[in-house]
């Protein structure tokens, strides 16, 4: 079993490599982070990949720790893994975890020949016959005879009786112990029962959420060690017409949103990829003092992930997604809709 501690609401917890085809149970420990009294309520899992999968996500007994099972495929990739926990505070918490695939490799005389695959161990053979006994060995020599009992001493004389005098008297003994307690009363007779009281107000109805998905149609050029606004130019989904290409827009009869952000670069390079998610940065659009929402550093070409919790905004807030990548030259953050959540896009989740 595979340990994650965790001590901060840092989304990211850390990367990991698996064999292809094993099953790898993993832990993350949230003693570091919660209070003395509290705990976790529930625990939910789930993977970017479509061969690697996650099972079995529960929590420990003492509901400090979630617990999951990931069994990855039979090729070599790199995914992601959400683990989002709730705690008995009313808290969601979402985390990520890199895992990068190692699939087998075979030399062989064949063209293009199928991946080996450790298959399942066989079956105990049977247990072999019993050797024969082998011959009792010889009775040793027997030991010479020991040397024979010495005369007896003779009797020494007998001693002087001793006169004993008599002893100073023994102080006075300590008190004894109390004696036990009474047994108790009988139980007085059973009050009657107060009155019942008025059956409370029933509390309306929550408003409906929606959702804002943007995302890349292909690959889009970052110039080098400088912040770039990134502008989306295809629409997944989005339920309040919130997405304005290079800024979303807070909705009218909304009022908490939460963000979730993936960017993907190109495999290139050996130095740090940056994003950072703003809210009325001007950008050439929005006005207001800029608010940072929230800034993710990763190092070459690890995916990035960045999920924020609940926050109010107002209507017509704007929001934008800067990313900046220190190369030598030009970088391409990676974009695709046909198979848009392992490439670069974001998500606004918005509710009244």
């Amino acid at each position: 079993m595979r340990e994650f501690d965790v001590v901060s609401i840092q989304s990211f917890l850390g990367e990991d490599c698996l064999p292809a085809g094993d099953t790898v149970k993993y832990r993350a420990n949230f003693h570091g982070l919660l209070e003395e009294r509290e705990q976790l309520s529930n625990a939910t899992a789930s993977v970017t990949s479509t061969t690697s999968t996650v099972q079995n996500v529960q929590l420990s007994e003492d509901r400090r720790s979630a617990e999951w099972y990931v069994t990855a495929g039979t090729i070599a990739e790199t995914f992601t893994l959400t683990l989002i926990v709730y705690d008995t505070n009313g808290q969601t918490l979402n985390y990520t975890v890199v895992y990068d695939v190692y699939g087998p490799t075979s030399e062989s005389s064949i063209a293009n020949p199928d991946p080996i695959i450790i298959g399942i161990t066989g079956a105990t053979g049977a247990t072999g016959a019993t050797g024969l006994v082998g011959p009792t060995g010889s009775m040793g020599s027997t030991g010479p005879a020991g040397v024979p009992t010495g005369p007896t001493g003779m009797t020494g004389p007998t001693g002087t009786a001793g006169v004993g005098t008599t002893g100073p008297t023994g102080p006075t003994g300590a008190q004894g112990n109390t004696g036990n307690v009474g047994s108790v009363g009988a139980t007085g007779p059973t009050g009657s029962p107060g009155m019942t009281g008025p059956t409370g107000i029933a509390g309306p109805t929550g408003g409906t959420g929606a959702a804002t998905i943007l995302a890349l149609t292909g690959g889009t050029s970052v110039a080098s060690a400088t912040w770039a606004l990134l502008t989306w130019d295809y629409t997944v989904r989005d339920d309040v017409s919130a997405g304005h290409g290079s800024y979303i827009e807070g909705p009218t009869g909304y009022s908490q949103v939460r963000f979730h952000v993936y960017t993907v670069w190109a495999n290139s390079g050996n130095t740090q990829r940056f994003a950072s998610l703003e809210k009325n940065n001007t950008g050439g659009e929005g006005t207001g003092t800029p608010v940072q929402i929230c800034q993710s550093q990763v190092c070459f070409e690890t995916p990035q992930t960045i999920v924020t919790r609940w926050q109010p905004f107002t209507v017509g807030d704007k929001f934008y997604l800067f990313v900046r990548q220190n190369e030598a030259s030009a970088l391409t953050l990676e974009g695709n809709t046909d198979n848009y959540t392992n490439y670069s896009y974001i998500e606004a989740d918005w509710l009244p």
